[in-house]
């Protein structure tokens, strides 16, 4: 049976500091009079954020908080070279998607075989 590897998530992220601005980050005063920093994700949850959680934004615009420690273990920075490839990927595949029905023969294909 083949096997088959889940694809590794892309995503938008910035390690957040208080005093540090972020658009998805509020502002909140407790009963107590303490203030928090609190995120509301992308279920409509209140998060309140750590110093050094990192805000992580969704293709949908969605805000989640995950932990410097977790995010760790998850994610790694994506390189240039990785963002150029899967550019270029997407656009050739788009390209011989808008060919699949035509004519047009792809480098290689020998419909007389």
């Amino acid at each position: 049976m083949p096997k088959f590897r889940k694809r590794p998530p892309e995503v938008e992220a910035e390690q957040w500091h208080p005093g540090v601005k972020h658009d998805a980050v509020q502002t909140e005063t407790l009963h107590s009079g303490t203030k928090c920093f609190v995120v509301y994700d992308g279920n409509k949850r209140r998060i309140e954020l750590a110093d050094g959680d990192w805000i992580l934004t969704a293709e949908n615009g969605a805000h989640f908080v995950c932990p410097d420690a977790q995010f760790n273990k998850l994610f790694e920075p994506a390189t240039p070279f990785e963002d150029a490839v899967k550019h270029v990927l997407d656009r050739h595949s788009k390209a011989f998607s808008a060919m699949a029905g035509t004519d047009h023969a792809i480098a290689g294909d020998n419909p007389a075989k």
